[in-house]
């Protein structure tokens, strides 16, 4: 994964049902983030400082072995930089990467809803003069939205 960012964001992200996996970045550290069927898990690493202030590219690599996933920085030579090492079920990584939906680049926006969100407005009786003051009927209003 070659990666070059001003602002940082999301570079991968792997969903199918309740597993996911994904990979952002912001400024020069990397989250990795994933649930695989069990609790959540969040690594990170941070990548080497570029030479100059200008956006530089950045490669990652990852290994999938074993149940243990490691990340690691490649240089222009292609000498790596182990940035991270976690357990992680690699046969759930497996099964998601080919059967799940992929993004690169970011992550879609959820579609809007269809249906108009409701709110209850009560109306107080000008009789209640003393708490607690109690409506006397409710009327449904529906929000644009």
């Amino acid at each position: 994964m070659t990666y070059r960012s001003k602002a940082g964001g999301t570079l991968l992200h792997a969903e199918d049902g309740a597993a996911w996996f994904t990979v952002a970045v912001f400024r020069h550290q990397v989250a990795v983030h994933w649930s695989l069927g069990g609790l959540p898990a969040l690594r990170r690493m941070r990548a080497p400082a570029p030479a100059s202030a200008a956006p530089a590219w950045t490669t990652l690599r990852f290994y999938f072995a074993g149940n243990t996933m490691r990340g690691v920085f490649l240089d222009a030579a292609g000498h790596e930089d182990l940035g991270l090492t976690a357990s992680l079920d690699t046969r759930a990584w497996q099964r998601l990467v080919t059967t799940g939906t992929l993004h690169l680049g970011g992550i879609p926006r959820p579609a809007p809803t269809t249906t108009p969100a409701m709110s209850l407005v009560l109306v107080y009786s000008p009789l209640a003069r003393s708490p607690p003051y109690r409506p006397t009927f409710a009327v449904p209003c529906l929000l644009a939205g």
